[in-house]
């Protein structure tokens, strides 16, 4: 079994990168590269859709605003638009569906407390100081990017993860919360967040 577990700058919380991917393609001097296509044939996509709260929706940010939708409901993607333009073009609704109902799922897996993860010392390590895309939006031209994300969708984070997503386990016992200030793929190369993270392993 697991002894101790260490989460650096994991999306617990979901991502609105995914979203972007299966919604819009992504685009070189303007072409687009059939990226989405290929996202939308990933349960790992779908599975990173951030969870919908209580009332079971999801804020995303459109022309009027934001407002709460039905994410994970196959006609919310229809009535918007954001099946439209795959390759090929008809066939898509069925996996779209699938694809939903399996990340509502996992994410009914995931809310509140389990006693055998409850049971495992975790360290979770989250940034916090780098501006990062953190809200699902559905606006046109809008492109989100790693290195300066659009001010009406940035959250503090490590320019990946939102801190909010990676420290955003239930609280328990025998869980440890550290925040720090790191890029996603650089927490290891802060030594002093490594020995500590080697602290909590051989503790």
């Amino acid at each position: 079994g697991v002894e101790r577990a260490v989460l650096l700058g994991a999306p617990l919380r979901g991502s609105p990168l995914p979203f972007q991917a299966l919604i819009q393609d992504a685009t070189i001097l303007g072409l687009g590269v059939g990226l989405r296509d290929s996202a939308f044939t990933m349960p790992v996509a779908w599975q990173l859709l951030p969870p919908p709260g209580p009332d079971g929706l999801v804020p995303v940010l459109g022309e009027a605003g934001e407002e709460r939708v039905a994410l994970y409901a196959l006609e919310t993607w229809r009535e918007r638009g954001w099946l439209d333009g795959l390759l090929p073009a008809e066939g898509h609704a069925p996996f779209a569906a699938a694809m939903l109902a399996r990340a509502a799922g996992l994410h009914r897996a995931m809310a509140g407390s389990h006693p055998a993860e409850d049971a495992v010392p975790r360290l979770a390590v989250g940034a916090d100081c780098r501006p990062t895309p953190g809200r699902l939006a559905a606006l046109p031209g809008l492109r989100l990017s790693f290195r300066a994300p659009d001010p009406r969708v940035g959250a503090p984070g490590d320019g990946v993860v939102t801190a909010e997503s990676a420290l955003g386990l239930p609280p328990a016992p025998t869980l440890r919360v550290l925040p720090t200030c790191a890029r996603h793929n650089r927490y290891l190369e802060d030594p002093e967040l490594l020995e500590q993270v080697v602290r909590f392993l051989l503790d």
